[in-house]
């Protein structure tokens, strides 16, 4: 890599990034595009390794190595290899994504005060999330300013932690958006024509997505449709999904495909009529301001956009005239913004012209992270 910067940028994740959370990867290739030397470090399943590892080099994985069978055991050795990791990278720059890894990284802030570490936020917690989440967040509440930045993937949200947990630092925005570079070969491609129309879901099979409201709306749409349900998650939740969708739409109206890589699914999503993102805001923090990737895959991609009435989405489809969203959390309220775009052809094209043109003009990852490497820029330069 010629012209490298000098400063040494290590990024820790809990997940892997080519499946989820793909701010991550696309944070880590805009590092690289810049000339940071810049290595991601992701706890991936070894059923994965096959395709995380096509993803580029810099991308490093804890599961490749054998710590075990017992999860416990298996964590403990992960966190003990993090930490080392994070400490040679003392003096140089931690990106720490959410709060697994958070309590390692500060420690090596408060031993190495030059270390720049960066919190990057893709998650809200609150009473109502998981217990194992719990516990990192009783320590993050007590050390929340010890990073010197913070990116959070919403502007609500970003507002939100700041004035919750009062953030000192600099707080930026990176919505989880996608790069123009990344679709622009789907959208030369010509879309498929087919004679039913395409309602499609992408996302996790669990039952807090509602899954079984969008399924019971779509239940009383009266013309031909077919539902295909991109999805992953355990096999269990999967098999759940499947059962519903067989005892309430018959095995001609839906399609579940699991598992599907992100470059994969651009290929397969492109013809869909309708996109439906959904998250209940009343479950809690997280959902009520969530804007989520799929969202701005289908934005991007021009697929008419169905979701939930959560705040961050509200005010993005508001703005830049990107589809419809449910008036309640009723099956009611979503059958009928289903039904009323499937019913109007010229409304669905108004939608995909707006969204395209949102996309281009604002909200792709090029435009979105300009602020945030500015920031990023700052820190190193000033260290």
């Amino acid at each position: 890599m010629t012209n490298q910067k000098k400063t040494k940028i290590l990024i820790l994740s809990s997940a892997n990034p080519t499946r989820a959370y793909s701010g991550i990867k696309y944070l880590f290739q805009e590092l690289r595009r810049q000339k940071y030397d810049v290595e991601v470090w992701s706890i991936v399943p070894k059923s994965q390794k096959k395709e995380y590892e096509k993803w580029g080099e810099g991308a490093k994985s804890f599961l490749f190595n054998i710590f075990g069978n017992i999860p416990k055991v298996r964590q403990f050795f992960v966190i003990i290899q993090a930490f080392l990791l994070a400490l040679g990278y003392k003096n140089q720059c931690i990106i720490c994504h959410e709060l697994t890894f958070y309590k390692l990284c500060a420690y090596v802030k408060k031993m190495f005060p030059k270390t720049i570490m960066i919190h990057y936020c893709t998650e809200l917690f609150d009473e109502n999330s998981p217990k194992h989440f719990l516990k990192y967040l009783k320590y993050y509440e007590r050390n929340v300013n010890i990073p010197d930045l913070v990116i959070e993937c919403d502007e609500m949200r970003r507002i939100y932690r700041k004035e919750k947990y009062s953030i000192l630092k600099p707080t930026v925005t990176i919505y989880n958006t996608i790069p123009e570079s990344e679709i622009k070969k789907y959208l030369k491609m010509s879309k498929e024509e087919h004679s039913v129309p395409i309602i499609t879901y992408t996302g996790a099979a669990y039952g807090h997505r509602q899954l079984d409201l969008i399924i019971n709306a779509v239940k009383k749409i009266k013309n031909p449709f077919i539902l295909k349900l991109f999805v992953y998650g355990p096999q269990h939740a999967i098999d759940r999904l499947d059962e519903l969708c067989l005892s309430q739409l018959g095995s001609s109206k839906y399609v579940i495909v699991q598992d599907t890589p992100r470059e994969e699914l651009f290929n397969k999503v492109i013809n869909s009529d309708i996109g439906i993102v959904y998250y209940n805001p009343s479950l809690s923090i997280g959902n009520k301001y969530a804007s989520p990737t799929k969202f701005f895959e289908y934005v991007a991609m021009g697929i008419p956009v169905i979701s939930s009435n959560n705040d961050s989405l509200v005010k993005l489809i508001d703005e830049f005239k990107l589809g419809l969203y449910v008036k309640d959390q009723s099956v009611d309220a979503l059958y009928y913004c289903i039904n009323l775009l499937l019913n109007d052809s010229t409304l669905r094209n108004s939608i995909s012209k707006s969204e395209k043109k949102a996309f281009h003009e604002s909200l792709c990852y090029e435009i979105q992270t300009k602020n945030a490497f500015r920031q990023l820029e700052y820190l190193i330069e000033r260290r």
